[in-house]
């Protein structure tokens, strides 16, 4: 029809304008130009057809005449808001959001109640970071017109910036109810859900975002992001790669690629990564926090805080990269806990910001009742934490202590099971707010909350804040301060916590008397191994510790015993090792002391068979300071392998003397690296004194108070009751006054 109408009147503007149109939705899309360039000469001054006509161009992807036709549409009418409107959606098509952004405030200076446009100015600052101003477009948005789906969804987008997960998600699932097809919701809703840590609802979220719209980075990033908060982290390289594909200057999606590399033990990628990210934008802290993480995998402590610092000078609110600072200063030996309780503090101030502690409960004071302990934890499962849960659980008297587990760990393996057998109550708490966390603990009438987590990964200090039971205590987990002011208590011992150490702590110091570990000797461990030393003719050292805790101050400790013995060898088996880069940067840090790579034994983790039945090659171990090993240690003894370890200033740094005291093996504890050199010497030295220690290793720590789980357990107990005792009698006291 619109080429009869042009035969018979040729200079018909509509007529070649709807030609357009329709060539365009056939796909014919140089026909269709042509066509819209003829409407175009034939209505150079009409404001309104230069904008219809621009708006054609857009679609058409001719995005130079597009701009043309809405200058041209200003300059003929310039109190014309749309024109200011289309060309600012241009504008932010061509990322050039400064203009988008100065195009739409003309547009609305105009006429201040075009709804969209308010939507689409919050958009506009959303990619632009301003994160609060784009809250404030999108209200204003949503006052004017409630049912606009591209608002809520860019209301989404805005809180997600601004860290208000629970508010984006709502406002991205009110986006889908209005408009199921909108890319943009779904994609908003994932990085909602990524926020509150429900990874695997934020993956089907974001495939969804991609079904919809192939071509989305934003998409695809917060698919990787969601694929790595599920551990899958080859997917996520995946992810983060087509994110970059659709968009190679986003700096989100270099930074997740770095995190994703460096997972996989790519160090010098994940590196790379991280510096185009922090090149495309040096205000953003993620590739600050990944770098930190890929320098201590290589065991480099200092440079790893020196980027978590500077991560927490471009997002000081940031509650992850506080906790992550705090868990790396633990590896590094020059940190005072003064400043480390400065850092913690800086915690309890943030993770109070938009915090309502309780301030009554529902459980009654009297001392000598059964009490309701919670235990909230993101490892029970085959994990430090679970192995040395596992003896005091099954022990502790189940008709005076009530056991309430919250899980925070998504996966659950035969150790969860057990654990969970020990347990009244038993709750998945993934993907819960804080508040709704302590809410459920309060209505529980939780009567002692335990944490053992901290500042580590799966940790949920935050709820502790909200201070949803009367006593609050913090054990296991974390080895140093949480600096929550509502943990009362923080339960050590003699050795890990001594008294004139207490100022390390803003909690009150509860001491065990043996030990604050209890370990359960492993299932399906083998016999113990004669000497190798024995069959070798050399003695061979081991450390099954994390790398991360083989700093350079231990290396050069190390590497003066392997010159003072020049036959011995060093056996390292970790997760790290099974990377080739570190392997690399390890033997490298080694040949700075004059050791050569045939003095090293690099492996892999293995399964824990294979690595229990490792500690059949292994002499002596050796603990890593100022973070020993704790885990490591233990299994190393029960396999009978005695373990030497420095005297510390700190509660991770005298772990080791906790627990070889609990195992009845003070003699192996170094009070300095000279005693801790000679220590592993002289006793290699002597074989038959050796042999002699391994073959009764086993039996006698199996009768020492560190894996007497009955004898551990009466403490605990006594040391719940007595924090409740305390409470009672303040409360007592209160209510008389």
């Amino acid at each position: 029809m619109c080429k009869q109408a042009l035969k018979v009147a040729p200079d018909i503007p509509e007529a070649w304008y709807n030609l357009g149109v329709a060539l365009r939705g056939l796909g014919r899309l140089a026909e269709a130009t042509d066509a819209i360039n003829k409407a175009r000469a034939l209505t150079l001054n009409s404001a309104d057809a230069q904008n219809s006509i621009g708006l054609e161009f857009f679609e058409l992807g001719a995005h130079s005449e597009a701009m043309q036709c809405f200058e041209r549409a200003i300059a003929l009418a310039p109190d014309y808001p749309f024109p200011y409107s289309n060309m600012g959606k241009l504008q932010e098509k061509m990322k050039r959001y400064e203009d988008a952004e100065a195009s739409f405030r003309n547009a609305l200076r105009l006429q201040p109640d075009l709804a969209p446009v308010h939507a689409n100015l919050c958009g506009i600052l959303n990619a632009q970071k301003q994160h609060a101003a784009a809250d404030a477009a999108c209200r204003k948005a949503l006052e004017l017109d409630p049912n606009s789906p591209e608002a809520w969804s860019n209301l989404g987008g805005a809180l997600v910036g601004l860290k208000r997960f629970e508010a984006a998600e709502t406002a991205g699932r009110k986006a889908i109810e209005l408009d199921p097809n909108s890319p943009g919701a779904w994609s908003n809703l994932g990085g909602a859900l990524v926020g509150l840590k429900r990874f695997e609802a934020a993956e089907t979220a974001s495939r969804k975002a991609i079904e919809l719209d192939q071509n989305s980075s934003e998409a695809w990033n917060n698919w990787g992001r969601s694929l790595a908060g599920l551990k899958r982290f080859e997917a996520a390289e995946m992810a983060s790669r087509k994110a970059i594909e659709f968009d190679p200057n986003s700096p989100e999606a270099w930074s997740n690629l770095g995190s994703s590399l460096s997972e996989q033990f790519r160090s010098e990628e994940a590196e790379m990564a991280c510096q185009k990210a922090i090149e495309l934008d040096p205000e953003l802290a993620f590739p600050h926090s990944v770098m930190a993480k890929v320098h201590l995998e290589k065991g480099a402590s200092q440079e790893a805080a020196i980027e978590f610092q500077q991560a927490l000078a471009k997002d000081p609110h940031d509650l992850d990269t506080l906790s992550n600072l705090l868990f790396c200063l633990n590896y590094e030996p020059n940190t005072s806990p003064s400043g480390m309780i400065a850092i913690a503090q800086q915690f309890d101030q943030e993770v109070h910001a938009e915090v309502v502690p309780f301030n009554s409960w529902k459980c009654s004071s009297d001392c000598d009742r059964k009490l309701r302990i919670g235990l909230v934890s993101g490892d029970f499962r085959r994990h430090p934490v679970g192995y040395f849960l596992k003896g005091p659980l099954q022990e502790i008297d189940k008709s005076v202590f009530e056991i309430f587990a919250y899980s925070n760990y998504p996966k659950e393996d035969d150790l969860t099971a057990e654990l969970r057998q020990h347990c009244a109550a038993w709750t998945k708490v993934v993907g819960k707010s804080n508040a709704e966390l302590a809410r459920q603990i309060h209505d529980d009438q939780i009567d002692i909350l335990v944490d053992l987590s901290g500042h580590t990964e799966c940790g949920r200090l935050p709820t502790f804040a909200w201070k949803p039971a009367p006593v609050q205590v913090t054990w296991l987990g974390y080895f140093a301060t949480t600096g929550v002011k509502e943990i009362d208590w923080k339960i050590g011992d003699p050795w890990v916590t001594p008294c004139e150490e207490e100022h390390h702590f803003t909690e009150r110091i509860w001491r065990l008397p043996d030990s604050c570990f209890c370990f359960s000797p492993p299932d399906g461990a083998p016999a113990v191994a004669e000497l190798p030393s024995q069959r070798n003719g050399y003695t061979t050292y081991g450390c099954f510790n994390n790398q991360t805790k083989v700093t350079d101050e231990v290396i050069e400790v190390w590497s003066r015993i392997l010159r003072a013995a020049p036959e011995a060898k060093l056996f390292l088996k970790a997760h790290q090792m099974a990377s080739r880069e570190l392997r690399e940067t390890l033997l490298a840090r080694f040949a700075r002391h004059n050791i050569g790579p045939e003095r090293l034994l690099l492996e892999g983790s293995g399964t824990y068979a294979e690595y229990l039945d490792a500690y059949a090659r292994v002499d002596i171990a050796l603990d890593p300071f100022p973070y020993a090993g704790g885990t490591t240690t233990a299994e190393g003894l029960w396999m009978g392998v005695p373990v030497v370890t420095l005297k510390g200033d700190r509660f991770i740094a005298h772990q080791g003397e906790s627990i070889l005291n609990a195992a009845l093996l003070p003699d192996w504890i170094a009070q300095d690296k000279d005693e801790y050199v000679h220590i592993a010497l002289s006793r290699a030295a002597d074989r038959t004194a050796l042999a002699g220690t391994r073959a009764g290793l086993r039996s006698q720590v199996a009768e020492s108070p560190l894996f007497d789980a009955p004898r551990f357990a009466c403490n605990l107990e006594e040391a719940w009751r007595g924090m409740w005792q305390a409470w009672c009698k303040l409360q007592n006291q209160t209510e008389r006054s």
